[in-house]
C-alpha cells in the first residue's frame, strides 16, 4: 500500500463453535440458535487505507495469504468488501477504502473467517476514515453483513453466548478459557444451506437450549469436553458424505470429543496441554494419508483472548 495515508491494521480471528443448538425454525425464516463461540488464534489481517476524496468514491480491495483461495473473491460478494461500503455510506465524506486482506483462515470451513475479516473491516474503516459509528450503528452493521459478525466485534474476550441468529450477544465471560485446541480442516465443500436443509427435516418439534455448570469454562478440558455439542454435525455429514469418513477416523482414534464447528467442514478437539494438541494433531494427518483423505490444515492454538481489533502502532 502507498504511504499517502496511514494503514490501520486489524485482525480477524477464526471461532470453533464449543456448542451449538438450534432450538427451531423462525417466523422469519432463520434458525434460532443457542451457541457459545470462542474466537481462537488463528488470524486473518486486514490493512485499510483511506483514499482521497472524489465524486465515486471506491473500494480496491486486494486478497493475499495461503487461504486466498480462488472462492474468495476480491468484489462485492465478499463481505469485507460489504463492510466497507457500509462504513463509506455513514461516513459521508466522499473518501475511497483501500483494503488488504491476508487470508490464512480457511473459507467454507465452519471458522467464521468471513464474519471475522468483516467485522475487523469495520473497526479498520472507522479508524481509517476517523469516522466513529455510534454502538447502535455499529451493530446494525455487522448484524446486516452477517450472524456471526457481532460476535467478533462485541465479545471483549473473544467469548460468548449468542442467540437469534448467531447476532445477540445473550453473556460475554471477561476471561477467555485457557484450553489448547486443535483444528483440523478437510479439503470437503459444507455448504451451509444444504446443512440447514438438511436439519430442517429432522427437526420434528423445538428443541430445548442445554442446560450448562456456571463456571464450565474454567473447567480442564478434559472435563469440558463432555459439554460439547453440534447440533448440525449429523446433518452435515448426510450433505457431505466424505466428512462421515472423518467422523469415523477421529473415534477410531479414540477422539469421539472432536466436533464440528458451525456447518463444517473443520473439526476441532480440545486439550490441557500444547504437546497433547500437537500429538492429537500429527496423529489425525499421519491417519488421514493412510486413508487417502485430505487436509487444508491444521493448527495447534489457544483462545485468541479477543474478538476482531484494532492493531496499535
Amino acid at each position: 500500500m502507498s504511504a499517502s495515508s496511514p494503514v490501520v491494521r486489524a485482525t480477524a480471528p477464526a471461532k470453533v463453535n464449543l456448542v451449538l443448538e438450534v432450538l427451531g425454525r423462525r417466523a422469519d425464516g432463520y434458525h434460532e440458535l443457542w451457541t457459545w463461540m470462542l474466537a481462537v488464534g488463528l488470524e486473518d489481517e486486514v490493512r485499510v487505507r483511506a483514499l482521497p476524496p472524489r465524486a465515486e468514491p471506491g473500494i480496491q480491495l486486494s486478497i493475499t495469504g495461503p487461504a486466498g483461495t480462488a472462492d474468495v473473491r476480491a468484489d462485492a460478494s465478499n463481505l469485507v468488501w460489504r463492510a466497507a461500503r457500509a462504513v463509506l455510506d455513514r461516513a459521508g465524506t466522499g473518501a475511497g477504502l483501500a483494503i488488504e486482506l491476508e487470508k490464512r483462515i480457511p473459507s467454507q470451513s465452519g471458522l467464521g473467517g468471513a464474519s471475522a475479516d468483516a467485522a475487523a473491516t469495520v473497526l479498520a474503516a472507522e479508524r481509517a476514515l476517523r469516522c466513529a459509528l455510534t454502538a447502535e450503528e455499529r451493530a446494525a452493521v455487522l448484524a446486516s453483513l452477517g450472524s456471526d459478525c457481532a460476535f467478533f466485534a462485541a465479545a471483549p474476550a473473544g467469548v460468548a453466548l449468542c442467540g437469534g441468529r448467531g447476532e445477540e450477544i445473550r453473556s460475554a465471560p471477561e476471561r477467555a478459557p485457557a484450553w489448547w485446541i486443535a483444528i483440523v480442516a478437510p479439503t470437503v465443500g459444507c455448504p451451509t444451506p444444504a446443512v440447514y436443509a438438511e436439519l430442517a427435516r429432522r427437526l420434528s418439534r423445538p428443541v430445548e437450549a442445554p442446560s450448562l455448570p456456571d463456571a464450565w469454562l474454567e473447567a480442564p478440558a478434559s472435563d469440558a469436553r463432555r459439554f460439547l455439542g453440534n447440533r448440525l454435525e449429523a446433518a452435515a455429514l448426510a450433505v457431505a458424505p466424505e466428512l462421515a469418513r472423518w467422523r469415523a477416523l477421529f473415534d477410531a482414534l479414540g477422539a469421539e470429543h472432536t466436533r464440528l464447528t458451525g456447518s463444517g467442514s473443520a473439526f476441532f478437539a480440545l486439550f490441557d496441554e500444547r504437546d497433547e494438541a500437537e500429538e492429537f494433531g500429527a496423529r489425525v494427518e499421519a491417519r488421514a494419508r493412510s486413508e487417502g483423505l485430505l487436509l487444508r490444515g491444521r493448527w495447534t492454538v489457544r483462545a485468541a483472548g479477543s474478538g476482531a481489533k484494532v492493531r496499535e502502532s
